[in-house]
């Protein structure tokens, strides 16, 4: 509240009391609202999005205490609000209407009005209620029946195509009317494929199955050389897709031919034996006389061991054998001498040709019957003891201790020779000792016939000459059978 003191002066002298006039403080709040009129355009059975209000308390923002209270009062079913409170100066109020709530039907405009009853406080003093009215319009709009059928856009099943029975044969929620595959209930248009035949891309090439030749391979939509399984590559750029080539990594053939993938059919030499197959592919040209394996005789190799059969001392070598390349031998089986005995089982590998050996290979110069390292030629005992010591001349005491000499060097060894001193060039008997002595052969030599006189003495020369060889034979028997009754 605030007062106004007027002075009042008398007509005629003086002055008089002063008239004091009060006013409320409510009539300096300037309260607003804005705007004061809504219209709402509602479609039928729908709720619009809800209007505001600005509201102005007349109150300002310095003012301390200040709190506002707000209550709206419409009388109208489908007007509502929400009472609202606060403290700013500026207040936003909503005002929404609610479509239907009493059964108001399309194409209908109702009006009310919403009464704004704001309890003020800008100086702490509570004022009367200053009611502001609102004016609101609400035009209900009848739903949209675009192909006035009688049924609402938003419940036809065909709303571009009247059907006011609204049927549909394979339910799937497309009318009849408008269904491009009304016995089809995956689809409602044709599509790619038809209806009855799903749009499906399996390979996801972007070409349905039922235009792709090859559903399965994203590489292919038609099978094209080598069928849908396969690509059709050229890995070796030869014009031939792989699946066709015989060759498909030989940009050269392909076909194997004679020689196989890889290698060159081809004769270097002209001996009609492509080189693949030939053993000789550098046969002189012209080739002559040349064998199944394309050789001619100088290059022929028999045995497969790499050395020519003109130089082979082995041809019939065995397979995979590793021989020596000058004489295509195996060394292990190579007979070196010639004497019949081959290496690995001559102990004697370089007998001078031509000598007579033993199955061990030896000659008799070589041999070395007992192993001490003395040949046989120049052993005085070659049958000492193994193992025994040995002397310079090839002997080793044997068990008596008698050295195995033959001191009268008549081939009877000490120790077993009875007549231990015969002479020189003797013939002995096994024991060692002379063979009994012909009359008239003094020194146990062989007799010489006599030379013949051709003057009648034919006869006893013979004669003599027959007794003679009679005796000898008797000489050259052994001693034991001669001493038989």
């Amino acid at each position: 509240m605030f007062s106004l003191i007027f002075f009042q002066k008398r007509r005629t002298c003086g002055w008089l009391a002063p008239l004091i006039v009060s006013w409320s403080a409510a009539l300096a709040q300037a309260q607003s609202v804005v705007p004061t009129t809504l219209t709402y355009n509602v479609p039928e059975g729908t709720s619009p999005a809800i209007q505001n209000v600005t509201f102005n308390t007349g109150c300002t923002s310095g003012q301390n205490g200040r709190s506002y209270t707000i209550t709206i009062s419409t009388g109208d079913a489908w007007l509502t609000t929400n009472p609202t409170s606060g403290d700013d100066a500026v207040l936003q109020i909503p005002i929404a209407v609610i479509v239907n709530p009493t059964g108001i039907d399309g194409d209908t405009t109702v009006e009310g009005t919403a009464t704004i009853n704001v309890t003020t406080d800008c100086t702490g003093v509570p004022i009367t209620p200053i009611p502001l009215a609102v004016a609101v319009t609400m035009n209900v709009l009848a739903p949209a029946d675009s192909d006035d059928d009688g049924i609402p856009d938003t419940e036809d099943n065909c709303p571009a195509f009247a059907n006011p029975s609204q049927a549909d044969g394979d339910e799937d929620g497309f009318g009849d009317a408008c269904d491009g595959c009304p016995d089809d209930e995956d689809k409602s248009t044709p599509g790619l494929c038809g209806c009855g035949v799903a749009d499906v891309d399996s390979d996801t090439d972007g070409v349905a199955d039922c235009d792709d030749e090859c559903p399965t391979n994203p590489n292919k939509i038609v099978p094209g050389l080598c069928g849908c399984a396969v690509d059709d590559a050229d890995e070796d750029g030869d014009g031939l897709v792989n699946c066709l080539d015989g060759c498909p990594a030989d940009p050269f053939k392909t076909d194997p031919g004679i020689c196989g993938c890889g290698e060159v059919d081809e004769d270097s030499d002209g001996d009609t034996l492509f080189d693949c197959l030939d053993d000789c592919p550098n046969t002189t040209f012209p080739p002559v006389n040349v064998d199944e394996n394309g050789c001619d005789p100088s290059q022929r190799d028999s045995d497969q061991d790499g050395v020519s059969d003109a130089v082979d001392l082995c041809g019939d070598t065995p397979a995979d054998e590793n021989v020596d390349p000058e004489t295509g031998c195996d060394p292990n089986f190579f007979d070196l001498d010639a004497d019949g005995v081959e290496n690995h089982l001559d102990q004697c590998p370089e007998t001078p040709i031509g000598q007579p050996v033993n199955s061990s290979g030896c000659a008799v110069f070589q041999m070395d019957t007992d192993f001490d390292g003395f040949n046989n030629a120049v052993d005085q005992c070659p049958n000492s003891p193994i193992g025994q010591p040995i002397d310079e001349h090839g002997c080793a005491p044997s068990e008596e201790d008698i050295p195995q000499l033959d001191g009268d060097e008549d081939g009877v060894l000490n120790q077993n020779d009875f007549c231990p001193d015969t002479g020189l060039g003797v013939k002995v008997d096994d024991q060692g000792c002379p063979l009994p002595t012909l009359p008239g052969d003094n020194d146990n030599t062989t007799p010489q016939p006599e030379p013949d006189s051709g003057s009648g003495g034919g006869c006893g020369a013979g004669t003599t000459l027959a007794g003679f060889s009679l005796m000898l034979l008797f000489m050259l028997l052994p001693r034991n059978f001669r001493r038989q009754p």
